[in-house]
Parts: C-alpha cells; structure tokens; sequence
C-alpha cells in the first residue's frame, strides 16, 4: 500500500485535501484531539510538502492507521489488499456480463449475473449496479432480460432490492417490481415496498396521494425510513413534529452497527426536508450535524444518502467537505437524483432544473 492511498484514506475520513503545510497542520491538531500524535512537519515530509522528503517510520504509519480505525499498519494493508483481490474478481465479472448484453444476447447476460450471485455474491453486488443501468436508465425496454429475471424470482428480488433504481425515468424499474409483486402475492414486504416506490414517485411528481401505510407498522428499516421521508413528501409534518421525530431518528441509530441502518434514517430524512425546503428547522441542531457529518466519512459507499447527506449540511451548515464518496465505490441507484440534490449544494440552479426535467419532478 503506498502513501498516496494512505494519503487519500485520511483525506476521505477528515474532508480536506492533505495539499499544504497548512493542511498538515490542521490534520495534526485532528489526531491530537483523538490521542495520536504525528508532527505536521512529519506529516508535510512523508506526503511530500516538505524541502525534504522522507520515508515514514513504521510507527508513524501504525499511529496514522489507528486514526483511520485499524489495529496498525499491517492490517491496513491486509484489509486493502484484500479489497484489490475483490475488485479483480468484481472487474473479471462486470466484463463477462457486458459483453453479453452488447452481444445482445440478453437472456444469457441475466443468467450469467444469477450464476454469480450463487458462486460469487461479492461480484453479483457489483455486477448488479451496471445491469441496473443497463436495464432501467435508457427508454428501450429490455423485454427478454425482464422475462428471464422473472424465471429467477428470489434472485429477482435480490436485484431489485440491492439496486433500488428511484431514478426510473421511464419506468421500468416499477414495472418490473410490480410484476415480481403480483408474483409473490404472500410477501409483505415486498407488496409494501412496491407500494412506497410508487408512491414516493407520484409524490414527487406533484400528484396528491393517500399514504397506505402507517410508520409505525413497517417492521424492515428501509420501509420505516421511506415512510419517514413520504410523510415529509405529504406535508403530514408541523415544525414540531420534525424535530421531534429528528430527535428519535437519532435515537434510534444510537450505536448503530450497520451502517446501511443509520444511512436510510438519516439521508431519507434529510432528503424529505430538502424537497420540502423544511432543512432550515435543524440549523442549531448540533447533534444532527455531527451525525451527518460522521456518516460522510465511513468507509462504506451509498453515494444514494451520501450525496443527500452532503447537500443537506451544504444547505443547513454551510458545509463543503470531501466528494470522495462520489467517486469511491459502486454505487450508481440514483445516479440523476444524487446530481439533482449536490446541484442544489453547489448553487448550479440551471443543472437542477435540467436533472429536474429529466426525472419529470414538480
């Protein structure tokens, strides 16, 4: 692992470029606030900002790896090499797949992803972010892909819940959930999140729409957190109510595990009160602020919140930290609606209008 991919690990974890003395500074006064200490001339030498550059110690490297929230540097580089092995296997994979679907042989491309999913469940999660696209982001209707997904059901709806495609421009993604929906008649769940897909879409197409559904009787996280944020949509909230359920949101995460949990609370509540331009109400809320901000700089990648979670502290606090996340990662289920909301961050009112036509919202 070299110093450049450590240098790019801290600068994803405390949200500034590592490009000045003044920017090794401002990392060193971070990790004394946490128990280590590395000199900023030591941290300009071994990132090459210094007259003199020089290797780092072994001690120094283990003391910047704790910081990163590994055992030593060892493991950081145990970890990140076998990150590398994965994304062989992930690349191999997303070549097979592609070639297929451009061979136009679309029944062999879907079986091929449902073998991956048995042998390779790691390379499936990948693959799936391109057949998504493949499959939902272009107006032609990939008909035979459909028809052979359906044969795989349970896979099916594997696909579909890993990539929740909330873009669907031309809305293929709810049809083909709707279809799996009648298939599956007995699963809950599924009938409840075909529901609240299709309702959050009308919501953000201007249309009125009763919600079916009652927070409190949802048991899956994501279905809680899509209902949240659809009560937003509703206008069901007074300014009371928001801080409130702000305030049990954040109960609710405390001593989250997983990060995907914390992600939906937060960054579909944030994107509910963006929509409704209701973000102001948590400007003094400095507890929801550190948790945002916190959420920004794990290593796990959603870019779908990350990037709503972002817009959010841009909007509220003025904040403007890393874009790693943009960048890191296979996350692409909502590529135009992520843009949508960070043109909003970077004031490009114009883009917002345009990602705003394409996705036909009001």
């Amino acid at each position: 692992m070299s110093t450049p991919q450590l240098k790019g690990a801290l600068e994803q974890k405390i949200g500034f470029e590592i490009n000045s003395i003044a920017s090794c500074r401002r990392l060193e006064a971070l990790l004394i606030n946490k128990g280590h200490y590395v000199s900023y001339t030591t941290l300009s030498r071994i990132f090459g900002l210094a007259k003199i550059n020089t290797h780092a110690r072994p001690s120094t490297l283990d003391e910047l790896t704790r910081y990163l929230g590994y055992t030593d540097y060892s493991h950081f580089l145990e970890i990140n090499n076998e990150r590398e092995a994965s994304n062989r296997d992930k690349m191999e994979a997303l070549l097979c797949v592609e070639s297929l679907f451009l061979a136009d042989n679309e029944r062999g491309a879907i079986r091929q992803l449902m073998k991956f999913k048995r042998e390779q469940p790691t390379a499936f999660g990948y693959t799936s972010q391109f057949v998504g696209n493949y499959l939902f982001g272009s107006q032609k209707e990939h008909s035979l892909a459909f028809q052979e997904l359906l044969q795989y059901q349970g896979f099916t709806l594997d696909l579909l819940q890993l990539f929740v495609f909330e873009d669907d421009p031309f809305g293929h993604y709810a049809k083909l959930l709707k279809q799996l929906s009648l298939q599956q008649s007995t699963n809950v769940e599924l009938s409840q999140f075909s529901e609240l897909f299709v309702q959050r879409k009308a919501l953000l197409l201007g249309h009125k729409k009763q919600l079916t559904f009652r927070t409190q009787d949802l048991s899956h996280f994501h279905l809680k957190s899509r209902s949240l944020e659809l009560e937003l949509l509703a206008k069901i909230h007074t300014k009371e109510s928001i801080l409130l359920e702000t305030e049990e949101i954040l109960h609710r995460i405390t001593d989250w595990k997983e990060a995907d949990y914390a992600l939906a609370f937060v960054g579909r509540w944030c994107r509910g009160l963006i929509y409704t331009e209701q973000y102001h109400l948590l400007q003094d809320h400095i507890a929801w602020k550190e948790q945002c901000i916190a959420l920004l700089q794990i290593r796990e990648v959603n870019k779908e919140f990350q990037a709503v979670i972002y817009t959010f502290l841009a909007l509220t606090y003025g904040y403007h930290g890393s874009l790693a996340f943009m960048y890191n990662g296979e996350w692409e289920n909502a590529k135009l609606e992520s843009k949508l909301l960070l043109s909003l961050a970077f004031k490009q009112h114009d883009a917002f209008k345009i990602y705003k036509r394409l996705l036909g919202y009001v």
